[in-house]
């Protein structure tokens, strides 16, 4: 059985003329007409202004798809920094090393002699003079009134067996810096090179009394020692002095243990090749008097 709750009569809502919905309808439309008739009526001055947004808004978007999908710029090398890497390589021996970089960016520093010189210095540790005289030369197209250019043209043209012609750009490199105690010390190897030994010994004499601290200078004084007077023991002295001025030039090191070997000090030349290619691990020469020292 189910037991019925009688409803409570509410009776019948009136309804409102204009519902509030309604009402906020025809405000909003009202507002709008209003709005546009204004515009209307100013458009004059309006277009400009939403033309300029308009123009802003599409370069904004622009801007940003350039920077989402462009290309990362390419970047360019500063040879400069890498010629600083060389000189490293170079004052702290590892000559092999410094020459690969001189080489790849010599290009980009035509102007530099000194950076052909060392090349041809290298090349010339290097046991390949002929491509020396090459850079030699480029040192002088890089500044022909440079007196080291025409002293290490002179040296290269002397590993060239052109000792004639290496005494010529000596002496004008001399014209061009009188005091230059390597263009006076590639001089008088020439004159040795020539059998001239009074001559050779006359420069390297003049020179060291007022440059006693010339490398070349002993090296020039060391080779007339041993090629001209046979005077290995007195030669080495003056090797050993201008390898401690000159600590990376090896082959004065390799010229050292060669006359020791000669000598019979076979322990002395082994360890002086060692100290090469300690600081050059890449040398060609040292490893050949290795090699010659164990037959």
């Amino acid at each position: 059985m189910q037991i019925r709750t009688p409803r409570r009569y509410r009776g019948v809502p009136r309804r409102r003329i204009i519902s509030g919905r309604r009402l906020l309808f025809y405000v909003m439309m009202l507002l709008l007409i209003v709005s546009g008739i204004a515009v209307f009526a100013n458009r004059s001055v309006i277009a400009p202004v939403v033309e300029e947004a308009v123009q802003n808004a599409i370069y904004t978007l622009e801007n940003r798809a350039a920077t989402a999908i462009g290309p990362s710029p390419t970047p360019t090398t500063d040879y400069t920094n890498w010629m600083l890497v060389g000189d490293s390589y170079w004052d702290r021996g590892a000559l092999n090393e410094a020459l690969d970089i001189y080489i790849e960016i010599a290009a980009f520093f035509p102007n530099r002699p000194e950076l052909y010189r060392r090349i041809a210095l290298g090349l010339i540790n290097q046991n390949r003079p002929e491509e020396a005289l090459v850079y030699a030369e480029q040192a002088i197209n890089a500044d022909p009134f440079s007196s080291e250019a025409w002293a290490i043209r002179a040296w290269t043209l002397d590993w060239n067996g052109r000792a004639g012609e290496a005494i010529s750009s000596a002496v004008h490199a001399l014209e061009l810096d009188y005091e230059n105690s390597r263009a006076r010390a590639y001089l008088a190897e020439a004159y040795l090179s020539l059998g001239n030994l009074d001559q050779a010994d006359s420069v390297v004499r003049e020179a060291l009394e007022y440059d006693p601290d010339s490398p070349e200078l002993y090296r020039a004084r060391g080779l007339m020692k041993w090629v001209g007077e046979l005077d290995r023991s007195g030669a080495n002295e003056d090797f050993a002095r201008a390898y401690e001025m000159a600590p990376n030039m090896h082959f004065i090191a390799i010229d050292m243990a060669t006359i020791e070997m000669g000598l019979g000090n076979f322990d002395t030349a082994r360890e002086l090749l060692k100290i090469v290619l300690q600081a050059d691990p890449e040398n060609e020469l040292a490893p050949v008097q290795l090699y010659a020292l164990y037959q």
